[in-house]
C-alpha cells in the first residue's frame, strides 16, 4: 500500500481498440502508475462489435422512422433513411433538434419517456411536425428504454 490518494494510480490513461489479423477486435487500455509503472487491459471485444454492427443495420435499413435520442436532454443523436425522407428534413437538421421538436405541442406533457420512465404506447397516434410544417400523424409503438445508451458509457 502507497497511502496514497484513492484513484491516484490512474494518473493518464489510454484506450483504443486492434482489429487483429484472426478477425478479432480487442480493447486496449493503458495506465500509468503514480510509481511510473503500467497497468495493462486486454478484453476481446468482436462479439460484442458483431452485435453492434447488427443492430446498427437493423436500425439503418428499417422502413419504419426510428431515432436515437440522448438521455440528457433527448437530443437526436442518430435517425435512420426512413426518418429523414417521412420528415423531410436534413439529417444534419435532424441531428441538431430535440425529440420533442418534432411532436405537437400540446402532446409534449404526454411524453413520459422523455423523463426517463419505460412506457410502451403501442397504438397511440402522435401528431408529428415534418418540415414542409404538415403535421403527420403517426401510430406508434415507441418503447422507450433509459438504460440501453448509459451501458455504454
Amino acid at each position: 500500500m502507497d497511502g496514497g490518494a484513492p484513484g491516484a494510480a490512474r494518473q493518464s490513461a489510454r484506450r483504443h481498440e486492434q482489429n487483429l489479423s484472426d478477425g478479432r477486435c480487442i480493447l486496449i487500455e493503458e495506465r500509468r502508475t503514480a510509481e511510473g509503472g503500467v497497468i495493462g487491459l486486454r478484453v476481446d471485444i468482436t462479439e460484442m462489435k458483431r452485435r453492434e454492427a447488427s443492430f446498427r443495420l437493423l436500425f439503418d435499413a428499417n422502413p419504419v422512422p426510428m431515432f436515437v435520442c440522448a438521455l440528457d436532454g433527448h437530443r437526436i443523436v442518430a435517425v435512420n433513411d426512413a426518418a429523414i425522407e417521412h420528415y423531410g428534413y436534413a439529417r444534419d437538421a435532424l441531428l441538431t433538434m430535440r425529440l420533442c421538436d418534432i411532436h405537437h405541442p400540446p402532446e409534449h406533457p404526454d411524453l413520459p419517456c422523455l423523463d426517463g420512465e419505460a412506457v410502451d404506447t403501442t397504438g397511440r397516434t402522435w401528431r408529428h411536425r415534418k418540415a414542409d410544417a404538415h403535421r403527420s400523424t403517426s401510430p406508434s409503438s415507441r418503447a422507450c428504454s433509459p438504460g440501453i445508451t448509459s451501458r455504454r458509457r
